[in-house]
């Protein structure tokens, strides 16, 4: 059995792996794997499928909006195949904590604000937020007034406090919806501005209030769909996303690419070369008897592309001495960059140390290191290996793997920012 765990696409890398240490201390480990899939790509894969022909039509845009209670995850898509369906990401994920949760904070404030904090108990708090907690989901400005129960000594009719329509509309959840569909509409400029729909998902995503507010705020041409059992469709996306990895014909939408959010690789020494690198970052290597420098080596750059389930590779050299000789790096660095430029060629204040993999060179058969062809680098011989640092992409992480001497040495999975 494997477990999918689903993470809100904005999480930062120190987010996504405590949740993942998480879910494996609490018993999800052993012999079983933990997969991570974001929140929104998760909510596609079991939404998607259930649009109109006419939203599915190659070359179209949508945007898969996970309304949920802490977080909104946005992402655009555009349909690259139909009968099996297929889509490609068209713009990074975006998001923020603008989620059904901050509304029963904003009533709590309300709350205290009003009556003071004195009256406000935990347990009185309590009994007013599940009394709230019900009546958001169904929240229209046209609707019944919310009324509160409370104790006899605030002095109020009947013992009950109602709060207006126009102060719940404004107070509470006016500001909420403007920061989501400040979100949307971010994404449609960043999709290119036509988009033919904005598919509304998660618990918070079935809200009708919110449904009119950003069909308003887009204006007609795209549609703003609210999918049917919406609020379990990261869930549902979870489990297809691990049943197609073992059996593809279970999935009905698939991923073809993704887009980068940062530029990631490693740095690697080589020959200086003045057209090419900065001379401050030159220096003189003995062994190889010429001016070297650090350069980056970038797997990919931020806003490209990535093929599903093709890995990207850099290619290098390590030499290993005959007998005696300068003893070779085992250990390689994984960097990432948010430059919105090109990655730099030489390490930056902006480029961030991610992780590292280690070389075992004691697991490289003596055969191996036989076959190799030697060369002389002054007073010593060393052998020439080849070898690879694979970069594999997938929904929220990805996994190097350092490969030399036909050997597996070190995998490394980071998850994205």
């Amino acid at each position: 059995m494997d477990f999918v765990v689903t993470v809100p696409a904005i999480w930062s890398p120190a987010a996504k792996q405590s949740t993942e240490r998480a879910a494996a201390i609490a018993g999800f480990c052993g012999n079983q794997r933990i997969q991570l899939i974001s929140e929104p790509e998760a909510a596609a894969l079991y939404t998607l499928k259930n649009l109109s022909p006419s939203t599915l039509k190659v070359g179209r845009k949508f945007i898969v909006c996970d309304a949920g209670g802490g977080t909104v995850d946005l992402i655009s898509y555009e349909v690259t195949q139909v009968g099996k369906l297929e889509m490609k990401e068209v713009t990074e994920g975006t998001g923020g904590k603008c989620g059904s949760s901050m509304l029963n904070m904003r009533f709590r404030r309300h709350l205290k604000q009003t009556h003071g904090d004195k009256y406000w108990t935990d347990t009185r708090l309590v009994a007013a937020l599940n009394e709230f907690e019900s009546f958001k989901k169904t929240f229209s400005p046209k609707g019944e007034p919310l009324t509160i129960k409370v104790d006899p000594i605030l002095g109020l009719k009947r013992n009950r406090y109602t709060m207006p329509q126009s102060d719940m509309k404004t107070k509470i959840f006016e500001p909420i919806m403007k920061d989501v569909v400040c979100l949307v509409k971010e994404q449609i400029s960043m999709a290119g501005g036509k988009v033919s729909a904005v598919v509304l998902v998660g618990g918070f995503g079935q809200s009708k209030y919110l449904k009119s507010q950003v069909r308003d705020a887009i204006g007609g041409g795209t549609e703003v769909l609210q999918p049917e059992s919406g609020w379990t469709a990261v869930v549902k996306g979870a489990a297809i996303y691990g049943l197609g990895r073992y059996q593809p014909a279970l999935t009905h939408v698939t991923v073809a690419s993704r887009v980068a959010r940062r530029s990631y690789g490693t740095c690697l020494m080589t020959k200086y070369d003045l057209m090419r690198h900065n001379p401050k970052e030159a220096f003189w290597s003995e062994k190889e008897q010429e001016n070297v420098v650090v350069e980056m080596c970038w797997f990919i750059q931020k806003g490209e592309s990535y093929p599903e389930g093709k890995p990207s590779i850099i290619e290098y050299q390590c030499d290993v001495p005959v007998m005696l000789g300068h003893t070779p790096q085992t250990e390689i660095d994984i960097y990432s960059n948010d430059d919105d430029a090109k990655a730099p060629i030489h390490f930056s204040a902006t480029t961030r140390h991610m992780g590292t993999l280690s070389l075992n060179l004691n697991k490289i058969p003596i055969a191996v290191l036989r076959r190799a062809k030697q060369r002389r680098m002054g007073w010593h011989r060393y052998y020439c290996l080849s070898g690879v640092i694979e970069a594999r992409y997938g929904s929220a992480n990805i996994t190097y793997t350092i490969k030399l001497g036909g050997v597996t040495h070190d995998a490394l999975t980071i998850e994205y920012e």
